[in-house]
């Protein structure tokens, strides 16, 4: 079975004490240990890695909604540390300039009938996390008649809306037949 990791925007302006949209509130321990411990279980995983990452051009009609975030060429933009110093070998970027990715079904879901076992980790959960899996979900779904095989990781996953965060995974669960452990 094809394994593959789907990693949402690890990146410093989420995940860093001062970052543009940072999820750090209320405590940099929270986020502190969800940085180390997604890092471990990314250098860690049996299987095909991608990072997803937020890529946004200055002016972004997003920043009418939310703080301006992971502009392009900025630092904030960046992987966090803990993930870009130690990515696994064979690892593939995927810009996206909205909650989720036209480009990642295609690099997710083969092009056979084969049903690829995947895991999803990642910032924020009830926007970017939610977005990507429903898509992926989708897109299984119309192409091969089934449901995906979709596990969302919950510890390596943080949300500013801890509330929104459980309604999102619940809902995942529900509508998509997502494993949420």
């Amino acid at each position: 079975m094809m394994r593959k990791l789907i990693v949402v925007d690890m990146l410093k302006d989420f995940l860093l004490p001062g970052g543009k949209l940072s999820i750090s509130s209320p405590t940099e321990d929270t986020t502190k240990k969800l940085r180390e411990d997604a890092a471990e279980y990314i250098q860690n995983f049996e299987g095909r890695v991608y990072l997803i990452m937020d890529k946004h051009k200055k002016g972004d009609p997003e920043f009418d909604q939310f703080p301006e975030h992971c502009v392009e060429d900025t630092e904030g933009a960046e992987l966090i540390d803990e993930i870009k110093n130690n990515l696994p070998e064979g690892a593939t970027i995927i810009p996206k300039v909205t909650f989720n990715s036209d480009s990642i079904p295609p690099a997710v879901i083969p092009h056979n009938s084969g049903q690829p076992e995947i895991h999803v980790i990642g910032v924020c959960t009830h926007i970017c996390v939610h977005d990507t899996v429903a898509q992926i979900a989708n897109t299984y779904k119309e192409r091969w008649g089934k449901i995906a095989d979709i596990t969302v990781h919950k510890d390596l996953c943080g949300d500013f809306d801890p509330e929104m965060a459980e309604m999102c995974l619940k809902r995942l669960q529900n509508l998509y037949g997502v494993k949420v452990i």
